[in-house]
């Protein structure tokens, strides 16, 4: 019998938390395996959270980031220094099948980090051969699906600008991702549900930051998909 895969995972998104923004931040939240990004936040803020917590991070950038992030030297960058980049990737990171897809719909003049629902559907479908990859060497498509937009209809703002990818949804049907972590949506009054079920995935709007609990039994090729315990909190500033 193979023991449990046990992590936890520190996802932000959006707003920086006044409780992350020191080095006394593993203090109050504990101990993380790794850090998972949506986007849209300062990428010194990003290295702070790596270099206090020691641990990586894996990241997608919202439509902000496009605009790059200038650092005290005048010097622009377009990622933050440190982690590692899963848009438009799959990837394993410590046994759990991680993919990311950035950006926003578009709705302004600048185009980085933007895209409309053909552009997107486009970058899904390029991503499905290496979900089918997983799916033969692992058993299963995808664990997380990490994004910086939400799914049509779950969790978007009804303004143009925070409109959610009609694409996000096949995905989520087709891949089967256990939890589905995502920022961007401006609500004015938030929902009462911050977390959606859709079908097999568990819809979690990050901002400013969760605190995930992953268990999942580890699977060899071709064996049956892992049973999964998932149980979060989010810590409020």
């Amino acid at each position: 019998m193979t023991a449990p895969l046990k992590h936890t995972i520190l996802a932000v998104s959006d707003d920086v938390s006044r409780m992350l923004d020191s080095c006394r931040a593993p203090d109050a939240v504990g101990k993380v395996d790794f850090i998972i990004s949506c986007g849209d936040l300062p990428f010194d803020y990003l290295e702070l959270l790596m270099s206090c917590f020691n641990t990586t991070m894996y990241f997608v950038l919202g439509n902000h980031d496009g605009e790059g992030f200038c650092r005290e030297n005048g010097r622009v960058d377009y990622q933050p220094d440190g982690g590692e980049s899963i848009d438009g990737r799959a990837m394993e990171a410590q046994g759990i099948l991680l993919a990311g897809l950035g950006g926003s719909i578009r709705h302004g003049l600048t185009m980085k980090n933007q895209y409309t629902e053909a552009e997107m559907w486009r970058r899904v479908l390029r991503l499905t051969p290496q979900l089918l990859t997983n799916q033969a060497r692992y058993g299963r498509r995808l664990d997380i699906l990490v994004t910086h937009s939400p799914a049509r209809g779950i969790h978007e703002s009804e303004d143009p600008a925070h409109r959610g990818f009609t694409a996000f949804r096949w995905l989520l049907e087709w891949a089967k991702p256990r939890w589905m972590l995502h920022g961007h949506s401006q609500f004015i009054r938030p929902p009462t549900a911050l977390q959606t079920h859709a079908g097999a995935t568990d819809v979690t709007y990050v901002p400013p930051y969760r605190v995930l609990h992953w268990e999942a039994q580890t699977v060899a090729k071709e064996t049956a998909a892992p049973n999964f315990l998932f149980s979060r909190k989010r810590i409020r500033q």
